[in-house]
């Protein structure tokens, strides 16, 4: 049975360790390199709890656990809806007890010191110490994550932010079980909860990793942005979680100021635009023009943003444009970073595909 879970193990941190590959070399952005770093120290992570299930471990090894690979998932989810994404001083701080804890071990490595039971035993103290500082560390940092997603909804799309959501909180249960199971060594030494927890782990986090697989082969699903280029058309759940209103006139001129500041300046031409640009533009705060937007047209803001550039996409079609660039070239100029966004919302709107739009044009 100890063989059976620790090719679970092993499988589990290949996979992870391959995904990592996947995500570094699919696209050249940050996000991405972000999540594959991640998947990377998640991989070494179970590794190393492998090598300690065979008594081929030394604790000097572990270098990459939550004290890392936790704050780089904040550091992903963080990245996505941020266009000019920055480490600052208060993100970089997120790492400074994996710093000393590294830099301790290191002390280890290269300091002499003597073979004595006690010595073994003040580091063994040490490890345990620090794994449940990791995991109490890891548990609040996942649930600023949580925080994080709730406060930026209006800028993440559904899909995306539901799979950040279930992996934060999947990591939340993983990461209060290991808890519990070291508290309860502490008690209760050998007990039986301690015995069955770290096979129940071999196997979940396979379950995990499987799952992030899955969803990489995904394109449509998870590797395009989180702004407008992956935003599913309106979804059912999030509809009634907006209640449209009547406007008040202040309302109602804000409105006019965002009809005016898109014909004037075509910002909705910039794929990276978000419902945050907009906002610090009108001088208003994004929930309150979600609400305005959804209020004066019956759509969401991606909806909305996305029918603007439609109507673009068939001025380009219509002018000198439409003879130089391809469907595609000319979808992408009017603001859609993805193809097959641009083919459902077109298809959605004006019930026929692009290309047959073009053909009935030219037949005019």
């Amino acid at each position: 049975m100890a063989s059976f879970f620790s090719s679970i193990e092993l499988l589990s941190s290949f996979l992870s360790f391959f995904l990592s590959i996947h995500f570094f070399t699919f696209k050249k952005q940050l996000s991405f390199l972000l999540l594959g770093a991640f998947l990377l120290v998640f991989s070494y992570e179970i590794a190393i709890v492998l090598l300690e299930s065979h008594y081929a471990y030394s604790p000097l090894l572990s270098f990459g656990n939550a004290f890392l690979y936790i704050p780089l998932l904040y550091f992903y989810i963080t990245s996505i809806n941020q266009n000019s994404f920055k480490f600052t001083f208060a993100k970089l701080a997120l790492l400074i007890p994996w710093l000393l804890d590294s830099l301790y071990k290191v002390y280890w490595l290269v300091t002499p010191l003597p073979t004595k039971q006690s010595t073994i035993e003040a580091f063994e103290i040490y490890g345990f110490i620090t794994g449940i500082l990791s995991y109490g560390f890891a548990i609040a940092l996942l649930m600023l994550s949580l925080k994080y997603l709730q406060v930026h909804r209006q800028d993440l799309s559904q899909q995306i932010r539901l799979w950040l959501e279930r992996l934060v909180m999947i990591l939340l249960v993983f990461n209060s079980v290991w808890l519990l199971e070291d508290v309860a060594n502490l008690f209760i030494p050998e007990n039986r909860f301690s015995l069955i927890i770290p096979e129940l782990s071999s196997f979940f986090t396979l379950i995990t990793v499987c799952w992030i697989g899955l969803n990489a082969l995904r394109p449509s699903f998870l590797f395009e942005k989180s702004d407008e280029q992956s935003v599913p058309l309106i979804h059912k759940q999030e509809e009634q979680n907006v209640v449209a209103t009547a406007l008040t006139t202040e309302q109602k001129a804000i409105y006019v100021q965002l009809e005016n500041l898109l014909k004037a300046k075509k910002i909705y031409m910039k794929s990276d635009l978000m419902l945050g640009h907009l906002s610090e533009e009108l001088g208003v705060k994004s929930k309150a023009l979600s609400k305005i937007i959804y209020a004066q047209t019956g759509v969401r803001y991606y909806d909305f943003i996305n029918k603007w550039r439609v109507e673009e996409f068939k001025a380009l079609l219509q002018s000198g444009v439409g003879q130089q660039l391809s469907i595609e070239g000319m979808a992408k100029q009017a603001g859609f970073k993805s193809k097959s966004t641009f083919y459902a919302y077109f298809k959605k709107l004006e019930h026929i595909t692009p290309k047959e739009y073009q053909q009935q044009f030219l037949q005019t």
